[in-house]
């Protein structure tokens, strides 16, 4: 429904059903014109990826003061912490989940598929956005899944 363009019904609906709500009416505006525009999606995704990466850098070095000079830290805060056991259940569930649509994958096999996923992804957005499917954003997806998003 984000995808669709101005004015469709569905679209329309979902701002009918959030109209008494501003906070979420704003909320999925936000989301529809970020994925209205793959162009600007792509663009949230590779910032998004380059945020996650310079936290657990964050976290990393945090964890270094503590292992090899034994320092208590400041930077080491409870969100650390917290951020660090969210990204660790994230990524569990994700091998998980990769692994049970593969029978007979590996740990390494799942996590090689969901790289290349997103990496199929990313450049799909870039280059021929018309060309993405449903079932290219979900491993498993409804009938409709050989429908075109964007085209």
């Amino acid at each position: 429904t984000l995808v669709k363009p101005a004015g469709d019904a569905g679209l329309t609906a979902l701002a009918d059903f959030a109209s008494e709500h501003p906070l979420l009416l704003y909320r999925l505006k936000e989301l529809w014109e970020m994925f209205s525009n793959p162009q600007q999606l792509v663009n949230e995704l590779q910032r998004s990826k380059k945020r996650v990466v310079w936290h657990l850098f964050r976290i990393y070095r945090s964890r270094n003061f503590i292992v090899h000079e034994g320092q208590d830290t400041s930077h080491l805060t409870l969100s650390l912490l917290d951020n660090l056991h969210y990204y660790f259940s994230i990524t569990l569930s994700r091998i998980l989940h990769g692994m049970q649509l593969r029978e007979g994958i590996s740990v390494d096999g799942s996590i090689a598929y969901w790289r290349s996923r997103s990496d199929f992804m990313l450049d799909r957005l870039e280059r021929t956005p018309n060309q993405i499917r449903v079932i290219d954003f979900f491993a498993r997806a409804a009938s409709d899944a050989k429908k075109g998003i964007w085209s």
